[in-house]
């Protein structure tokens, strides 16, 4: 009589371990043959699995029988899962088949109702150990980083006002932003609990409030840098920039859900962000008039903040003076039949 001690494990639907379940097994050792005693074989009292209270695995899941797989040993160590007659049956995870037995390996993962099976001997593999990760952000630094956002938020709507400052409009702007901030993280924690049994919702509200935080940065930032360099395109494309950074946040969501399948993760948030900027550019493509108005005209900022010189008097008058030329041609064009493409250009 030998002892042996096996581990059925409960997985998550990315195989993250929820739960062990140790048992350990009497093994009677006996020969083949009397007068072989070097090939013994060996055998185990069945392990049973399911719902009801007498079963050596108890699982809580109303898709399991209440004695749903036996899970055995045959005589050359081999353990082998076995369906008892239930209703939704057994499969091998991933599988689409209705198997009545499975042999079962170290890697082996199993399906039984709505729940993921493996079991494991002591002599099991295990993974690598992992160097500690730095020190996770508390809630502390969670509200900071969103307090600092929703500061920026409020500065950026004072300075555009040009009228009487409206108190209430602006904090139901903020109102606005912190509950659209709060129906995401709740959305990705729920993401989180039902693929890792972890909600981890302090986790993704820092990592929506660094978003959020990127992303106002970003617009204020091209904001000001569009006026000091006089530079349209840094106002017209800083979408790129934004979208980049909402991609950047879609992974570490993703990530903080599960570390499994990181290079999927990598691509798909790279494919949202290059999908935005694409949708971006177009619509800015199909919008676009003669008129070429530059967005970062519509907010001027403090003169300090210039780079570029400023043009003379001189300059603006006979740029104007070019401008009413074109607009007089362009009249005339348009009373004998349309106007010329390209026939407005207000660079110049």
């Amino acid at each position: 009589m030998t002892r042996e001690t096996i581990w059925v494990e409960v997985l998550s639907r990315t195989h993250e371990v929820i739960s062990r379940h140790r048992i350990d097994l009497d093994l009677q050792v006996s020969p083949l043959d009397p007068t072989e005693p070097a090939n013994p074989t060996t055998r185990s009292r069945a392990i049973r699995v399911g719902r009801a209270y007498e079963n050596d695995v108890i699982l809580d899941d109303p898709h399991v029988a209440a004695h749903h797989l036996s899970l055995s040993m045959d005589e050359n160590g081999t353990w082998f899962a076995q369906d008892m007659g239930s209703i939704n049956g057994l499969y091998l995870s991933r599988g689409r088949q209705k198997q009545s037995r499975i042999k079962l390996t170290e890697d082996t993962v199993i399906t039984v109702g709505g729940t993921l099976l493996r079991v494991r001997s002591r002599a099991a593999a295990v993974a690598p150990e992992r160097a500690m990760p730095p020190a996770r952000h508390g809630w502390k630094a969670a509200i900071l980083v969103l307090m600092l956002a929703l500061g920026l938020v409020l500065l950026q709507s004072w300075l555009s006002r040009t009228g009487e400052t409206s108190w209430t409009a602006m904090i139901g702007q903020l109102i606005v932003i912190g509950g659209a901030l709060l129906i995401w993280v709740g959305g990705w924690s729920l993401d989180s609990r039902f693929y890792s049994g972890q909600a981890k919702y302090e986790r993704h509200f820092y990592i929506a409030a660094a978003g959020l935080l990127a992303i106002i940065f970003v617009a204020a930032t091209s904001d000001i840098l569009a006026f000091a360099l006089s530079s349209s395109p840094v106002a017209e494309y800083s979408f790129m920039a934004t979208m980049i950074v909402i991609g950047i946040t879609i992974f570490n969501h993703m990530r903080e859900v599960s570390s499994r399948h990181m290079r999927l993760k990598i691509a798909g948030a790279a494919a949202i962000a290059a999908l935005g900027i694409g949708v971006g550019s177009l619509s800015r493509s199909e919008s676009s008039t003669n008129t070429q108005t530059a967005q970062y005209l519509r907010q001027l900022k403090p003169p300090a903040t210039r780079l570029v010189p400023s043009k003379t008097e001189e300059v603006f008058f006979a740029g104007a003076e070019k401008l009413k030329d074109r607009l007089d041609r362009a009249r005339t064009e348009e009373q004998s039949g349309g106007i010329a493409a390209g026939a407005l250009d207000f660079d110049d």
